[in-house]
């Protein structure tokens, strides 16, 4: 095992780079496939990415690319805000995504929603983003330990 002896400032700079892009190192396929869609929707309701980041209150144009580009990950609360902004159910978005990434996002004006097929999806996102957080939080006490043995040399 080789040990690469870094400095304390070195260590601080790495946890707070990684507690600000760990969601970049955690992408999933299903991310890549949700980037898909959302593209699609964007293009149903003629947008420019320049209009879709600020109704979904992003940061930046660039965190929107990087969305509908596969390079960040989709959590629930922002697909609940995608659904709202682009007036697509969550149930349509998700459906669209599991069967068919290559359809198009059909225009919706439902109103009935399955609930208990809402409520089984809703349960396992938030089982995923528990499983995310629980990860990170080991990732970081981790890294806190690191640099508590750090100090002590």
């Amino acid at each position: 095992m080789n040990i690469h002896i870094v400095s304390n400032s070195q260590l601080i700079y790495l946890l707070k780079y990684l507690r600000r892009n760990l969601h970049e190192f955690m992408i999933e396929p299903i991310d890549i496939i949700y980037s898909q869609t959302l593209r699609k929707c964007r293009q149903i309701k003629n947008m420019k990415q320049s209009q879709a980041f600020v109704l979904l209150n992003l940061p930046s144009q660039q965190e929107y690319s990087k969305l509908e580009n596969g390079k960040r990950k989709f959590t629930p609360e922002l697909i609940k805000k995608i659904c709202e902004v682009f007036e697509i159910p969550f149930s349509e978005f998700i459906n669209d995504t599991k069967n068919n990434p290559n359809t198009n996002v059909k225009r919706s004006n439902h109103t009935s929603i399955n609930n208990s097929n809402n409520t089984v999806i809703l349960e396992k996102l938030l089982k995923s983003k528990e499983d995310i957080i629980l990860s990170q939080t080991e990732t970081i006490n981790q890294l806190k330990e690191m640099i508590e043995l750090l100090k002590k040399k």
